[in-house]
């Protein structure tokens, strides 16, 4: 497969190199390759259109149907659901976001790769080994986002790693479930890729990530100039404009490079032409990971199994689009005891 340069300029090849020998096993092409079909020739518009959202359709109306795309071995690619309501995929790496990062890493040689898991638990709970078929990525990315590259600082990474994890309500002591904001979308928790850090549950929004660094464990520093690939409605919507994530009138990110190809398209083509139709779920790295939990597990344990026979129900919002608002407690375990 012939490739071309996809940066408009050059980044310093030691940063690039980070990228390339992180423990994270992504299979990333050299920092300066990218298949040239993927990519228009001009700076993408600063005008963005939404992304369109496939056509709804249910799990088992699409499940199996369309071409084969590959085969998956080595075991499925989100692990099974410990509470049902809470989907274990947001709470722990899985090898289908890993899937995803070595898919944006390869196309762009960015050094950072972020990405949301867009399906419902209930469309990926049929991912195992076998054969996955057109549909199967149809409900894995289920938007027509194209692939962006934008240059930030540091600093502004951890801004935006800050906003994503305020995604998480913060724990408190007597708690034995974690919940989400019922402000926050799943759609709009991001989890990252090339570095290593955590989220501390126990701080307050904007105070949770710990332990930010490379794979080989120096520092990102402040005004360090990075790399961070990520899809066309989060850099056109929280990422090139002041809002949610930066202030108006602060500094801003940098678009380098948006694609003319659906982030869709190209998982399929990385299963086809990269991985010859033959996928094995990509192996778990430890990058990251979720503390400041101080449940006594047997309590985390009898609320899981509680809560999945039926006994406790989780919280939902009263209009139905946040789910898992709130956590359950100590003293609602004694109530029903």
């Amino acid at each position: 497969m012939k490739k071309i340069s996809f940066f408009t300029f050059s980044f310093p090849l030691m940063a690039a190199a980070l990228c390339l020998t992180a423990s994270l096993a992504l299979e990333a092409v050299p920092f300066q390759e990218s298949p040239s079909r993927y990519f228009s020739s001009e700076y993408a518009s600063s005008v963005y259109s939404a992304s369109r959202a496939l056509p709804e359709a249910s799990a088992q109306d699409l499940s199996g149907s369309g071409e084969e795309v590959c085969r998956l071995s080595g075991g499925p690619l989100v692990p099974p659901d410990e509470i049902s309501g809470i989907p274990q995929a947001r709470l722990q790496e899985t090898s289908l976001l890993n899937l995803l990062h070595e898919v944006q890493i390869y196309y762009t040689g960015a050094q950072i790769s972020a990405a949301p898991l867009l399906a419902e638990d209930s469309d990926i709970a049929g991912l195992e080994e076998g054969p996955v078929f057109e549909s199967d990525l149809d409900r894995l990315y289920p938007s027509e986002d194209t692939l962006c590259v934008l240059e930030m600082s540091g600093e502004q990474l951890k801004q935006y790693m800050e906003w994503s994890a305020a995604y998480f309500n913060t724990y408190k002591k007597g708690d034995v479930t974690l919940s989400f904001s019922p402000d926050r979308d799943g759609s709009t928790y991001d989890l990252f890729s090339g570095i290593c850090y955590e989220i501390n549950l126990s701080k307050k929004p904007g105070r949770r990530i710990e332990s930010l660094t490379w794979p080989d464990g120096s520092e990102i520093k402040d005004r360090e100039s990075v790399t961070v690939a990520v899809s066309s409605s989060r850099a056109f919507s929280q990422l090139l404009t002041a809002g949610e994530i930066f202030q108006e009138g602060s500094s801003l990110p940098l678009l380098v490079k948006e694609n003319a190809s659906s982030i869709r398209d190209l998982i399929q083509d990385y299963l086809v032409d990269v991985k010859g139709g033959s996928l094995e779920a990509p192996s778990l790295t430890g990058n990251w990971r979720l503390t400041g939990i101080g449940w006594d597990d047997a309590l985390h344990q009898e609320a899981a199994e509680l809560i999945n026979s039926g006994q406790l129900s989780l919280t939902d919002s009263e209009n139905g689009t946040g789910r898992n608002i709130s956590s359950l407690t100590v003293w609602d375990l004694n109530r029903i005891r």
